[in-house]
């Protein structure tokens, strides 16, 4: 879970670490978590895609973040688990949510 949190972790080996890890020691890791930690975490998921493909706490919650300007839409879009498609941060209206201006980043 050490990539979670490591600022020179790659998107790729953050999303190992939530592939290999039980959902036990995820949710310990969050609650040792700073906030920009978490935000980082949820950034790297919604870039990936794998936000809107896990379990829908997570999809839900990566949503609930971009609502509050703290995080941003992927580079690129992608689909979720049923098929729907999720624009990028370039894809949507300026000041919209998700947009580039929108989020902290």
């Amino acid at each position: 879970m050490d990539a979670l949190w490591n600022d020179e972790a790659t998107e790729d080996e953050v999303l190992d670490a939530f592939d290999e890890a039980t959902e036990d020691e995820v949710l310990d890791a969050f609650d040792e978590a700073t906030e920009d930690e978490v935000l980082d975490a949820f950034q790297a998921l919604v870039n990936s895609g794998e936000a809107w493909r896990l379990e829908g706490h997570v999809g839900r919650t990566a949503m609930g973040l971009l609502e509050e300007r703290l995080i941003g839409l992927g580079e690129i879009g992608h689909h979720d688990y049923f098929g729907s498609y999720v624009p990028s941060r370039h894809e949507v209206l300026a000041g919209s949510k998700g947009a580039s201006e929108y989020a902290r980043f």
